[in-house]
């Protein structure tokens, strides 16, 4: 198989990342808007807001940066093979510029999946390894950035002392999505089956599949550099650039999907549903009246909420007739509190 040119690579690099930068432009405008949302009900999340808008403006330094490199390599350094010694040279200020907001993004991406990992179970000794491994990929990556300011002039990416750091960051963070994924979707399903001979309204087995791609989306991309990288092709460049904004696309999707799917049983759940609450003698049924039927009068509701602790059991059930026109099912939380804060915890 023939090489792929290095500066071949640098070009389909600059392409991809710019078309991925795209995608995540949009949802970056939608996870805005789905998280200011949610503030009209007192529920904003600072720590997800900043992290949004701070991932958005490293994507596009990091876009920026790689066109401002590809004007120099093709244009301003062109003749006398001089495009190929720019983009060899790791050390110059625009490289180095560059693989720092890469390694910044990737080590924020880690950090936010431990962080949302601690926000569902609220357990340290859980929260170990993530927290453990977020680390890992700070450290790593600053090996990294080390390693390539040490290589010189026209030194090679492969070399052995620079790969080892290279290969730890990429499997720190493969290692991180699989792990905080697991958690996350194991913790989600235990509350459901526990939830499911007791509570019946809205599932949360679509949280579930939407964290399973969005982890599934940034491990592939990781793994996928480890195996180019490991071939010694040029094509790692490719991928690598792209864990930029693929990094922050993963992390918008879990907001942007949650709210889309938060949004849609809120419209739907109300036209003619019963959500029936029980648990033992207690018994009182919450009826979702639809505006169609009654568009001028609004319907006292009976609404009993169950709260749950980490163990399965109860701790208290308390009962209250607000007035509204909509039924409001609750889904058991476990930290103990109303259900709907899944996914604000989750697109928090």
């Amino acid at each position: 198989m023939a090489p792929f040119p290095l500066d071949k690579a640098e070009l389909v690099s600059l392409f991809v990342e710019s078309v991925l930068a795209g995608i995540f432009a949009v949802l970056f405008v939608t996870t805005i808007y789905v998280l200011l949302q949610r503030r009209s009900n007192g529920r904003l999340n600072k720590p997800m807001f900043i992290a949004a808008i701070a991932m958005f403006v490293i994507v596009q330094l990091h876009v920026s940066f790689n066109f401002a490199r590809m004007v120099d390599a093709f244009i301003t350094y062109r003749d006398n093979n001089g495009t190929i010694a720019y983009l060899g040279d790791q050390p110059r200020a625009k490289n180095m510029v560059k693989s720092t907001l890469l390694n910044i993004q990737i080590s924020l991406g880690d950090s936010l999946l431990a962080y949302r990992c601690w926000i569902v179970w609220r357990s340290w000794k859980i929260v170990a390894l993530p927290a453990t491994l977020a680390v890992g990929s700070v450290v790593t990556g600053v090996g990294v950035l080390v390693g390539l300011h040490n290589l010189g002039s026209g030194g090679a990416v492969f070399r052995v002392d620079l790969s080892h750091w290279i290969y730890g960051e990429l499997i720190v963070t493969f290692l991180n999505n699989v792990i905080c994924t697991a958690l996350i979707a194991y913790k989600i399903y235990s509350v459901e089956r526990r939830a499911h001979s007791r509570v019946e309204g809205r599932s949360l087995v679509p949280l579930i599949r939407i964290l399973a791609e969005s982890g599934a989306l940034a491990a592939a991309a990781s793994m996928t550099t480890l195996i180019c990288y490991a071939a010694g092709s040029n094509s790692q460049i490719i991928v690598l650039d792209s864990m930029a904004p693929i990094s922050a696309i993963a992390f918008t999707l879990i907001i942007v999907r949650a709210g889309l799917v938060s949004t849609f049983e809120s419209s739907t759940g109300p036209s003619g549903r019963h959500h029936p609450i029980s648990r033992g003698a207690d018994h009182t049924t919450a009826t979702a009246v639809s505006r169609n039927n009654y568009p001028l009068q609004p319907v006292a509701v009976q609404i009993t909420r169950v709260q749950h602790t980490d163990t399965g059991s109860m701790d208290k059930i308390e009962s209250h007739s607000p007035s509204s026109t909509y039924g409001e099912s609750f889904l058991p939380n476990a930290s103990g509190k109303d259900s709907h804060k899944w996914n604000s915890d989750l697109d928090d």
